[in-house]
């Protein structure tokens, strides 16, 4: 494969017409972008690398198409000494990091399907993942597997094991990946995908039962790629930082928009929120984008505005964010600034999505001027996304206003679970709409909220509860730094709020109190009949961060029937 690298003035030239040339090109496939990559731009930097690489040849430092495409290579041509053929499915198992995304572009480029799965997951999940996608061959590094897993022994249907180096004292069938550093790549031609062919089976976050294997194909990759050209039209000055759970599928869609557009980005897989700061400080981020659970992390530390000066944009998705922490990081960075005065603060954008979509379905901007809203306005649907309507239970759409639950349907949507143990127990879309499991409403306006999920609506004597509506209110007391709002049962088959709440530290607040004052000054949360006060680990989390209000509620069940 020839390598071009089109320059101007001595540096590699990344003009709007190439990103349109990447959207129009239908011979693009989750294989050959890296070729495509290296066509337009091989020697300029992407990916900047913030924390040590186990592939010493990437270590710490800059990350260019033509060096992914080496390492890429490399890893194809392991997994075919380690007897990979096309359509296997590969584990991922991998100290989380950006190699995630590397180590997929090598499975998916050399005829395999990725298969990340979070490093933050335990023996028992690994199994369970390994063995519903039928993987034979699983890719990890030394740290991971001394850690995690031990002995190859406790996988026994896995044939062949991928390191960047051996594990001293490994028994199993082991390959090493060679990693001299390397100009010119070893010769492998990416795999010939169809469009419907599956190259991923990403995770959910497990929220509502184990997570489940969700079937991504090559055009819903490149679809969703493609889409951030055209919904997100940010510009090669801007830099993006992005933390973490890089086994997550939004995670591999956005670099995959980074790669083939010459976008630099700041992996952070760490998540340290010191880290984060030394990143956006040193580096003069001006984007960043985590899901939620960093936020709250970044928010329960502070936020020190002389470090967060380059700042102009916040990024989240994949699950809830409030009101009250979305606000506090509109308050530092400037988004429009003239002669050195800061006109406009950052901005703080949620974008509403799951695995299952495949790309931001609605999207709100907030400023740090934006009217304080507590009902769960999610925004309109994304200018290059999927449609979106409220149905009801026969999946006819219903008034403005109406409650009911939020579908939706695009092409970068999913067709189905991989597992058919879980399609049997969660439905794969019905006509092409995806029934995401949330309730909402449009306004008149054309606006989204998403008011809960359905499993964690509080249904009471007096009638339904929406616990996230509860969770905005408790936020605007002072002292609170965190809440999570669960139903318990409380008699005769209904339900009542239970407030969990994290305070900000050296707060003594006592629990009456938080109740009291709630009752006086948020009446949306006069419901809550008793409040306990937690900390932060006390939360349990999914893998990609999300609060597992199931485990709560088993947790809680029998709190007021103690009474």
């Amino acid at each position: 494969m020839a390598i071009r690298s089109r320059r101007r003035g001595g540096t590699t030239s990344t003009r709007t017409l190439n990103r349109l040339r990447v959207v129009l090109d239908r011979d693009l496939t989750a294989a050959n972008a890296l070729d495509r990559a290296c066509d337009s731009h091989a020697d300029s930097p992407v990916f900047h690398l913030v924390t040590p690489s186990p592939y010493w040849d990437l270590g710490v430092g800059e990350v260019t198409p033509r060096g992914l495409l080496c390492f890429a290579n490399r890893v194809g041509h392991a997994l075919l000494k380690a007897g990979m053929e096309r359509g296997d499915r590969v584990a991922i198992y991998h100290t989380n990091g950006p190699e995630y995304f590397f180590l997929g572009l090598a499975v998916i480029r050399a005829g395999g399907v990725a298969v990340p799965i979070s490093s933050g997951l335990g023996l028992d999940a690994l199994h369970r993942h390994v063995e519903a996608s039928d993987s034979r061959i699983v890719l990890t590094d030394v740290a991971q597997f001394t850690a995690r897993i031990k002995d190859p022994g406790v996988l026994p249907t896995v044939r062949a094991w991928v390191f960047p180096d051996l594990p001293p004292g490994f028994r199993g069938s082991g390959v090493a990946v060679n990693n001299p550093r390397c100009t010119t790549p070893d010769a492998l031609d990416a795999a010939d995908l169809a469009p419907d062919t599956t190259v991923l089976l990403a995770h959910t976050s497990g929220t509502t039962g184990p997570p489940k294997l969700v079937p991504s194909t090559s055009a819903q990759l490149i679809s969703g790629a493609k889409r951030h050209y055209i919904d997100e039209p940010i510009l090669r000055r801007n830099r993006t930082a992005v933390a973490g759970h890089f086994n997550h599928l939004v995670y591999f869609v956005g670099f995959y928009s980074s790669l083939l557009g010459n976008l630099p980005v700041w992996p952070i897989g760490n998540g340290d929120v010191r880290t984060i700061l030394d990143t956006i400080a040193s580096a003069g981020i001006t984007i960043f984008f985590a899901f939620p659970d960093i936020y709250v992390d970044l928010y329960r530390h502070g936020l020190p505005a002389n470090r967060l000066t380059s700042m102009r944009i916040w990024v989240t998705t994949a699950d809830v964010s409030h009101e009250v922490h979305m606000r506090a990081f509109c308050q530092v960075g400037g988004y429009l600034c003239w002669r050195g005065r800061v006109l406009v603060r950052s901005v703080f954008v949620e974008a509403y999505g799951t695995s299952e979509v495949g790309f931001a379905a609605l999207r709100r901007i907030r400023f740090s001027f934006s009217h304080i809203r507590l009902d769960r306005q999610v925004g309109r649907p994304s200018l290059a996304g999927p449609r979106v309507r409220i149905a009801n239970a026969a999946g006819r759409s219903v008034h403005r206003n109406s409650v009911g639950r939020i579908v939706v349907k695009g092409p970068t949507v999913f067709d189905r679970y991989w597992d058919p143990h879980d399609e049997r127990l969660h439905e794969g879309p019905v006509d092409g709409w995806w029934w995401t499991g949330d309730i909402g409403r449009q306004d008149h306006a054309g606006r989204f909220y998403q008011l809960d999920r359905a499993v964690d609506v509080i249904h009471t004597h007096q009638g339904p509860v929406y616990s996230l509506l509860l969770e905005e209110a408790i936020l605007t007391h002072p002292a609170v730094c965190d809440a999570v709002v669960i139903g318990v049962p409380h008699g005769e088959g209904a339900e009542e709020p239970l407030a969990l709440v994290i305070p900000h530290d050296h707060s003594d607040v006592q629990p009456n109190a938080y109740r009291d004052w709630l009752r006086t000054h948020a009446p949306a949360a006069a419901r809550v009949d008793e409040v306990l006060i937690l900390a932060p680990e006390d939360i349990p989390r999914g893998p990609t961060g999300k609060v597992l209000r199931r485990v709560l509620r088993e947790r809680y069940a029998d709190r007021y029937l103690q009474r």
